[in-house]
């Protein structure tokens, strides 16, 4: 941060401009924004997921993965990535094919009608079975940073432990702060109830 302050001061940015740059500087080092995949690729699964667990424990806390035994979250830990996005970035397009599950960490993201998702507000879809498109477009306000949970990686988990997939989907609709792809829902819910009455 000190290296970053006397760059601006020496090339002498505007004031808004240096701080969309501090703002995006901090949340940067705060969500380990310094590749920490880097830097824990050398060690076993065991010990990187639990890295992980610590690091993400904010969403895998939350009531819709709470009837998840150890070997669940223990799964999911390892699939769950993070980003930093600057002040005034689109973090999602309207119409744009939505590809993960995700949490504001930090910041907010601002939704077409001015109303907030803040630290804590969980957001996406469920539609993991064709290409499901955002409804809403939803930018960055004042640097944010996000959780996210890839829909292809958390199919794979509902596949491997169905039983907890069918009480993953009754939670999903007191859990979710925000669906940008609403009409999903009754499909997803219906979809896994006949793959796990095949089983």
């Amino acid at each position: 941060m000190n290296e970053l302050k006397k760059f601006i001061t020496e090339h002498q940015f505007p004031e808004d401009l240096s701080r969309i740059m501090r703002c995006y500087a901090k949340n940067t080092w705060a969500s380990q924004g310094i590749k920490h995949q880097v830097l824990l690729q050398d060690f076993p699964e065991d010990i990187y997921s639990k890295i992980h667990l610590h690091l993400f424990h904010q969403i895998l806390d939350r009531p819709l993965f709470k009837r998840g035994d150890a070997r669940v979250k223990k799964d999911l830990a390892l699939h769950v990535s993070v980003s930093t996005h600057r002040h005034g970035d689109v973090f999602i397009h309207k119409g744009e094919v939505v590809q993960a599950l995700h949490m504001v960490s930090s910041g907010a993201l601002q939704l077409p009608n001015g109303d907030l998702l803040g630290p804590g507000a969980l957001f996406g879809t469920w539609q993991m079975r064709k290409s499901p498109v955002s409804r809403d477009t939803l930018q960055v306000v004042g640097g944010c940073t996000v959780h996210s949970l890839s829909l292809e990686a958390l199919q794979r988990v509902l596949d491997l432990f169905p039983q907890w997939g069918m009480e993953f989907f009754r939670d999903l609709q007191q859990d979710l702060d925000h669906d940008i792809c609403p009409e999903t829902m009754d499909y997803f819910f219906d979809c896994h109830t006949d793959s796990t009455a095949s089983v």
